[in-house]
């Protein structure tokens, strides 16, 4: 008999809280469930990367 984690999604998600990067993914994960509401209003797929890529450029200028 195969020891498994009573449930996959709650194993799953103490791997990403214990992870090096479980802040940075846990505001990814509040982002993204955010950004699924019906109806919400966004900017142009193109407007958000340019968005990015200003953040990238500021950050690389610290």
């Amino acid at each position: 008999m195969l020891n498994c984690p009573r449930s996959t999604s709650t194993y799953k998600r103490r791997r990403l809280t214990n992870a090096e990067d479980g802040d940075a993914l846990d505001l990814l994960a509040n982002c993204d469930r955010d950004g699924r509401h019906p109806g919400r209003i966004v900017c142009s797929v193109e407007d958000a990367i340019e968005y990015i890529r200003q953040l990238e450029e500021e950050n690389e200028a610290d």
